[in-house]
């Protein structure tokens, strides 16, 4: 079962963040629903590649980490995600994507942080220049999924210089080393569905995110 929803896309174990900004517009996102139901899993991973929207790639990406097999105990960790950079006075860190939450206790830690942000709904735009300089510069680097999803993911890692430490975070994050093992990823931070059912119902009824067991895989 698929079920794209309001900000979220999910299948029983997969669960990806979609952008309602980037969506085109009009009534049909997706020609191919009513198909979904049923089919190999194999036919939405293609979306992965051939997704013409964030929502189509949400499908693909859902599908993809309902099918990775969660990581082993001693590579998994719930303590609070700012924990495993060893921030202090002096480090540079540069965000793309705001996490809120975690914008307070990067700055406890004397660290300088630099937010990289589309939304300006959200907070003030940094231009090109500065967004370069900032990954280009940065020591840490905290990536949102949805980087994935918006197909600005490589453009990112290009632009950064040499971090000691790359994170990608979001409940999106496929929990898969493997698939970094050629980039400068060193962290990832993700989610593992809890409680399959309940975590359907909440999305399909329009909830925002959902319980989930917070994990980060090294």
């Amino acid at each position: 079962m698929v079920i794209p929803a309001l900000g979220w896309t999910m299948t029983p174990r997969g669960l990806p963040l979609f952008l309602f900004d980037v969506l085109p517009h009009g009534c049909t996102v997706i020609s191919a629903a009513g198909n979904f139901a049923g089919s190999p899993a194999t036919d939405l991973l293609q979306y992965l590649v051939t997704g013409k929207n964030p929502l189509e790639i949400a499908i693909g990406l859902a599908t993809a980490n309902a099918l990775i097999s969660p990581p082993p105990a001693d590579a998994v960790d719930d303590r609070e995600a700012t924990t495993y950079l060893n921030l202090h006075k002096g480090v540079r860190v540069a965000m793309v994507g705001l996490f809120a939450p975690l914008v307070a206790r990067i700055r406890a830690t004397g660290a300088e942080l630099t937010v990289i942000e589309k939304n300006s709904a959200r907070m003030e735009i940094l231009d090109d220049e500065e967004k370069k300089d900032a990954l280009k510069s940065c020591d840490v680097a905290i990536i949102t999924a949805t980087t994935l999803l918006n197909a600005t993911f490589e453009e990112t890692i290009n632009l950064l210089g040499e971090p000691r430490a790359v994170a990608i975070m979001g409940p999106s994050t496929p929990l898969m080393v493997a698939i970094f093992r050629q980039t400068p990823v060193t962290h990832l931070g993700g989610a593992i569905v809890a409680d399959s059912a309940r975590v359907m119902r909440i999305i399909s009824e329009g909830g925002g995110t959902p319980p989930c067991v917070l994990i980060c895989a090294l």
